[in-house]
């Protein structure tokens, strides 16, 4: 993989859930989720003791139309903040638009700010011919090319909401989540592992949630034996409340601490769907 900075790879490994992605049918289908249109989710990130930046992921109110299919229209912000953000000034945005019917991407685009990088790109998606376009422009030079991917991969942010689709209760504890994506020119199979459930604690109190962990390859970067975790809402709404990757320099944590056009009620407090009777 690519070098990234610090600040952009905790957020492509963990807020997006990135490299999540599979061929439709894969993996049974909770029927209870639930997408709400103009939903916001508000995260912060730390290290040690620090607040290091923000994220948002928005669903548009409206839905979108690509090559005359619906699609979700969702967008990613990250910022730094506090100390970090007077060293190292970041202001991304990715923006994705999901098949409504299909769950993965159409279209992906990022604008990516960081000191003096910039880049801007945009990716094509082609599931029926397995083939990504990709054009961009970065530091001012422009790129583009054509690769071949697995159909129904998916991109750096609908992978999360594929997720969302899943119905954990059919995982058992040790499950491994096989999954497609594809990342600026290169094509990802990665694993997920699942690791069960349990209550974490959270700005909200303690909620109970399905925990899963990217299966990581051995680097100097992270360690433990299961380096990163993040943990969905136990419920039809499947919300990414935590992340946590235990990196060698110290743990760098996101939490969810604000949320609009979810939850009925607050969230911890609400009832969880129940599932209709086949």
């Amino acid at each position: 993989m690519k070098k990234y900075s610090l600040f952009t790879f905790i957020v492509f490994i963990s807020l997006g859930f990135n490299f999540i992605g599979s061929e439709a049918g894969r993996y049974p289908v909770d029927e209870t989720i639930e997408f709400k249109n103009g939903e916001k989710y508000k995260y912060v990130i730390s290290y040690a003791f620090w607040d290091a930046g923000e994220a948002t992921i928005q669903l548009d109110k409206e839905l979108a139309m690509v090559n005359d299919r619906p699609c979700y229209n969702v967008t990613v912000d990250g910022i730094t903040t506090g100390i970090f953000g007077m060293t190292t000034i970041v202001k991304d945005k990715w923006q994705t638009f999901i098949d409504t019917a299909e769950i993965h991407p159409l279209k992906f685009y990022r604008d990516i700010k960081e000191n003096s990088y910039t880049l801007k790109e945009t990716t094509i998606f082609d599931h029926e011919r397995k083939k990504a376009t990709v054009e961009g422009n970065k530091k001012g030079k422009p790129y583009s090319g054509e690769y071949d991917i697995a159909k129904s991969s998916q991109d750096l942010i609908s992978g999360y909401y594929y997720l969302r689709t899943l119905e954990y209760e059919n995982f058992s504890k040790g499950d491994t989540i096989v999954m497609d994506a594809f990342f600026e020119d290169e094509a990802y199979e990665f694993k997920i592992l699942y690791l069960g459930k349990e209550k974490v604690f959270s700005n909200f109190g303690r909620i109970e949630s399905h925990i899963f962990s990217p299966i990581m390859p051995e680097n100097a970067l992270f360690r433990g034996v299961h380096p990163i975790k993040f943990w969905m809402t136990d419920d039809q709404y499947k919300v990414p409340i935590k992340v946590n990757a235990a990196l060698i320099i110290g743990d760098v944590e996101i939490n969810l601490v604000d949320y609009k056009k979810v939850y009925p009620e607050k969230l911890g407090k609400h009832k969880k769907k129940k599932k209709k009777k086949s």
